[in-house]
């Protein structure tokens, strides 16, 4: 599973500055990009779930809440 979500981020292009798995549904992660978005990928299926902007700088860090269905990013804006 991971290297099929390394090939995955890895075909974004660009630098990936953050990553979380413990979401809800096993198969998606979070990845952070440089171009501050914060993208959903599913490793089973290989496609991109949601696409999020609205960091005004790089996404540092983010937090996934127990249950897998909250996340929490952080950057210095």
């Amino acid at each position: 599973m991971f290297s099929i979500r390394f090939s995955l981020v890895q075909r974004l292009g660009g630098p990936c500055t953050a990553l979380a798995y413990q979401l809800r549904r096993r198969s998606e992660f979070l990845a952070a990009q440089a171009d501050y978005s914060l993208k959903c990928f599913d490793a089973d299926s290989k496609e991109l779930v949601a696409a999020m902007k609205g960091h005004q700088s790089v996404i540092h860090s983010i937090s996934v809440h127990s249950s897998g269905r909250y996340a929490l990013t952080s950057s210095p804006d």
